[in-house]
């Protein structure tokens, strides 16, 4: 069924009725609907850790035989305070799984970790191949502590020239609890088509999770027997009272979390003009201070809404102009913001209005990859979205070809010398040779006599590049994985509805010595931290048991037909409906393992 904007409830109630794909079940009284081929594709993640346990030798022997000596100074001795990371290291390299994981909490080291394997698979002749979910934690962050070659997941995926490094070396998934159950099976099925070695998944399912359908690594730690070594035990925070609080987060202790910001000032109270006041002075003097070793200190700003954000940056640049950090001639550019619309959307010609960017990605009919057109007249009725091209002429949009294009809201953006700006796209700066990645932090030196935008590191912005935004401030969401000396965070009224105990946790865990909240009313805040939404697989909503049977069924009933064509006989193999040995009249009750404490008894059918 598809109908935009005209479907009635009783509507998409019949058509759920009239689809046999459906499968769905009754959890406390609410029905939950999900696709076979959603189960096929969690009944094949689990398979592949399930048939992979025991079945491949030790990436270090030394580990297995317990003669593997470590490589970092922290680790060498066998204390109290590296007993964790020492065994996680022993778990890595000396288990027989072809699939296992590393479960760590913000700030307890799993970088200095990711060396001393590392260094302990290059010591048995192989090497790590590292991809994370975004370009900000690979190119950015794992680039800068030392893994020049880590890539993104998407990048890995569809880049035939990294596949053949898979052969005998490891593949490790950082910030693994990011990565849906769809991009997670690419991977392990590209991991097994090239011959690695081992799999390993990295990351806190407790932090920020995937988007897209599916939280992969938790599921396979809880149903597929995913063997994982922990790492409890928090180092990032400096400060005590910023430790504790940290800790109690992690554990879902939110009451005992604020009390311990309270005492120490940290969450601050007040109407959101006062609020943005303090926090761009805060984070001004933050900058501008040094620590022992002379660096100036690193600080961040985080909200939950980009509509908050935009109010919180404007405070912060008015404060750095007063303070001579910006230079006082300010230019207008055009900003490009992602829309990030689904391929259906984009798609669909009533998504559209005038004044729109679209950008191709990859080559479609009449368009080249990286042109950019502008919409002028949108259709709906007819499905006809129309565009005018840099040479000034008119055409359609190929939306059949949606997958090959993006479409782009086009904003003003003030920038002045000085200014600290964040790359939104991956790109090349104006003379072609350098890559931008997305989530690059640059900063402003002044401005070229054609317009262009110079930075403090050399390279130029063309003019209309556009594919930038003011870097001052960043949702909780881009802020994992990121480490700095002080977080300022703001969640005012608006930003309460996105605001749950996940997101405090990021936000706050990223610091090492000092984080702060501005809100409105702490009360509300904290009854906003509180909440943890929880997602179910569809295994777990219908059961292992009842799943493996739909499966079964449906193999079982793709039958070879006699078609008659054309006065001949011809056959031809077609998937048919599931069928309905399970009726109303035949309800089938099982009990979904939703979490490994309780069962909740569901009530499951499949049409």
């Amino acid at each position: 069924m598809n109908a935009v904007g005209s479907a009635s409830v009783a509507s998409v109630q019949q058509a759920l009725a009239a689809n046999r794909q459906i499968v769905d079940a009754y959890v406390d009284g609410e029905r939950r609907i999900t696709l076979p081929e959603i189960l096929r594709e969690e009944a094949e993640l689990m398979r592949h850790v399930r048939e992979g346990r025991g079945r491949v030798a030790p990436l270090n022997m030394d580990a297995l035989l317990g003669a593997y000596q470590f490589k970092f100074p922290f680790l060498k001795a066998d204390t109290k305070e590296n007993a964790q990371q020492r065994k996680a290291v022993m778990h890595v390299l000396g288990s027989q799984d072809w699939i296992v994981g590393i479960v760590g909490r913000a700030g307890t080291g799993k970088t200095t970790l990711l060396h001393e394997i590392a260094a302990g698979v290059e010591a048995a002749g192989r090497r790590l191949i590292v991809c994370a979910p975004t370009a900000e934690a690979s190119r950015g962050v794992l680039r800068a502590e030392g893994f020049s070659s880590a890539e993104t997941i998407k990048r890995l995926l569809v880049d035939p020239a990294l596949h053949g490094q898979l052969r005998g070396n490891v593949l490790w998934i950082d910030e693994a609890g990011m990565v849906g159950n769809r991009d997670m099976l690419a991977l392990i099925r590209l991991a097994k088509e090239h011959g690695a070695a081992r799999v390993v998944l990295s990351g806190d399912p407790s932090q920020i999770r995937s988007v897209v359908r599916g939280d992969a690594f938790l599921f396979l730690e809880k149903n597929a027997g995913l063997r994982v070594a922990r790492l409890e035990e928090i180092r990032r925070q400096k400060t005590p009272e910023l430790r504790l609080a940290i800790e109690a987060i992690s554990r879902g202790e939110i009451t005992q979390a604020f009390s311990i910001l309270e005492r120490s000032g940290s969450i601050i109270e007040g109407d959101p003009e006062t609020n943005y006041r303090k926090l761009a002075e805060s984070y001004a003097d933050k900058i501008e201070e040094r620590s022992t070793d002379r660096r100036y200190k690193t600080a961040l700003v985080v909200s939950p809404t980009h509509r908050e954000g935009e109010e919180i940056t404007d405070a912060i640049r008015s404060e750095l102009r007063k303070r001579d950090v910006l230079g006082s001639e300010e230019r207008t550019f055009k900003r490009t913001a992602n829309l990030s619309w689904t391929k259906e959307q984009r798609q669909n010609a009533a998504s559209y209005e005038p004044g729109l960017l679209v950008q191709f990605k990859a080559h479609a009919p009449g368009f080249r990859a990286s042109e950019r057109v502008r919409v002028v007249d949108v259709n709906a009725r007819e499905e006809q979205v129309m565009v005018r091209t840099n040479a000034g002429t008119t055409t359609e949009l190929p939306l059949k070809h949606a997958s090959r294009f993006q479409v782009y809201a086009v904003k003003d953006l003030a920038v002045s010398a000085g200014d600290r700006l964040r790359i939104t796209e991956n790109a090349r700066d104006a003379s072609g040779q350098h890559r931008l990645n997305n989530g690059d932090l640059v900063r402003v030196a002044g401005f070229s006599p054609v317009g262009e935008i110079k930075l403090t590191n050399g390279r130029t912005l063309p003019r209309d590049f556009g594919h930038y935004n003011h870097g001052y401030v960043i949702t909780a969401d881009a802020a994992q994985s990121k480490t700095v000396d002080a977080v300022f965070a703001a969640v005012g009224q608006d930003s309460l509805s996105t605001t749950d105990l996940r997101r405090v946790y990021v936000m706050l865990s990223r610091a090492r010595e000092e984080a702060r909240i501005y809100t409105e009313d702490k009360n509300e805040l904290r009854a906003a931290a509180q909440r943890e939404t929880t997602r179910r697989s569809a295994t777990e909503l219908i059961g292992e048991t009842r799943s493996q049977e739909i499966l079964r069924t449906i193999r079982v009933h793709t039958a070879t037909r006699v078609v008659p064509l054309l006065g001949m006989c011809r056959t031809r193999t077609e998937p048919l409906q599931i069928p309905a040995p399970i009726t109303q009249a035949q309800p089938t009750v099982t009990r979904a393992p939703i979490t490994q404490a309780t069962a909740t008894p569901v009530q499951a059918r499949a049409y």
